[in-house]
């Protein structure tokens, strides 16, 4: 254990220079994001154990094995990010292009999400099942994917407002505004946080550069949207704290969220799987674009199913050995052993060379390059809990609801009077 605590502290050593390097950018939020999923929870466990000893030890769950891989991945995607010069986020950066119309283009994602939320709720009714079945939540969901590519436009109506906020107080104000949207959103949808705590986490650095939050606040802010989206998934799962003590309560809620951002206990078996077997992997990157396959509407392809077979859904079926619709998130290690096996260092090194790309939009004159990045801002998390593949996805989606949006806006510009702007 004293082993992985060196490697753990090393890699923050590393992770503070690289943010010291390269500032406030997309790149730099990739590598939180990778140290957090692929080191945190070997703290976390402890802790649990320390609270609850019916848990097992990081010892007793095998963890020192897959922190040596993890630490080589992490080390690969910094030492690639080095050498793209990228764009720091700043408070010119995420301001509006001055030739769009703010009040029309907002109202486009507004009605866009309206429309969207408001078709799927006469389509199927409210999704939210109280015992936790993931499975059944993606079957109950299978044919709406247009719908669900654009319900989260209500993520570009935070953006917008808070882009366009003068004043702090007029900032503040939007924060009722991500509660009811994505209190809605996760209801209807059937308990996802995900989109929700996307909203969250751009007001927040949007807040901060633009001065209207100081480190102080978001560190309150955080630990509120923390709370309430941990509380959240206890809801979901229809878990019960009456008949607990507060160390056991404790204990079950460091369960839930480091299953939820570091799930490392999944890492021993892809590692035992790929490096410890001679279990072979036909698929390799076909994995990875499998997960596009998604995209290919449902009335085209009848017997489309519900998951993709991509890496993580890969680790599922074969490795976990899970049946039905279950797509466990085992970290970018995972996906990455699957896919390369001894050469997974290059799935971070691709992930490195793809969101170093993404930096340079923010800084765009052009409100589609400019958006993209920033919305799929907070999907670097899902790149380094679960897969590359499932961020490239989440960014492609993005982009369509992006342009969806765009062209009602363009669409209704016709009816302003002569004298507009794009």
């Amino acid at each position: 254990m004293f082993f992985s605590y060196v490697l753990i502290s090393i890699a923050l050593l590393i992770l503070l220079l690289f943010l010291s390097y390269k500032r406030a950018s997309l790149i730099s939020v990739g590598a939180v994001f990778i140290f957090i999923t692929h080191f945190l929870g070997y703290p976390l466990f402890h802790l649990r154990n320390t609270l609850d000893p019916r848990y097992d030890t990081v010892i007793q769950m095998g963890l020192n094995e897959p922190i040596v891989y993890s630490f080589f991945g992490f080390l690969t995607y910094v030492a690639v990010g080095i050498f793209f010069e990228g764009k720091t986020i700043s408070k010119n950066s995420i301001q509006l292009p001055y030739l769009i119309n703010f009040k029309l283009i907002k109202s486009c994602y507004l009605l866009l999400f309206l429309i969207s939320i408001s078709l799927y709720i006469v389509i199927n009714g409210v999704s939210l099942n109280l015992d936790g079945n993931y499975g059944d939540r993606l079957t109950d969901n299978a044919g709406n994917g247009w719908l669900l590519i654009n319900m989260p436009a209500f993520v570009v109506v935070i953006i917008l407002s808070s882009m366009n906020a003068m004043k702090k107080s007029d900032f503040i104000l939007t924060i009722p505004w991500i509660l009811f949207f994505g209190l809605c959103y996760f209801v209807v949808i059937g308990g996802s946080r995900n989109v929700f705590a996307s909203a969250i986490l751009i007001y927040l650095i949007i807040g901060y550069f633009k001065g209207f939050l100081s480190r102080k606040a978001i560190l309150v802010f955080g630990f509120c949207a923390f709370l309430l989206l941990n509380f959240l998934i206890l809801f979901r799962y229809n878990v019960s704290l009456s008949d607990m003590n507060i160390k056991e309560a404790v204990a079950i809620f460091i369960s839930y969220f480091s299953d939820s951002i570091s799930p490392l206990n999944y890492q021993v078996e892809s590692v035992n799987f790929v490096m410890n077997s001679s279990a072979h992997i036909p698929h390799g990157w076909d994995l990875f674009f499998n997960q596009f396959l998604a995209l290919i509407p449902r009335a085209l392809w009848n017997d489309k199913p519900i998951v993709m077979m991509n890496s993580s859904y890969y680790f599922t079926q074969y490795i976990l050995g899970f049946s039905g619709n279950l797509n466990m998130a085992s970290t970018m290690l995972s996906s990455a052993l699957i896919i390369m096996k001894n050469g997974y260092y290059v799935v971070y090194a691709a992930a490195a060379v793809f969101v170093a790309l993404m930096d340079r939009g923010i800084s765009s004159k052009i409100f589609l390059i400019k958006m993209v990045p920033i919305i799929s801002m907070p999907s670097l998390f899902f790149m380094a809990r679960e897969s590359l593949e499932l961020y490239v996805f989440i960014t492609f989606k993005y982009f369509l609801m992006l342009f969806f949006g765009y062209l009602m806006y363009l669409a209704l510009l016709i009816f302003l009077p002569r004298k507009r702007s794009l």
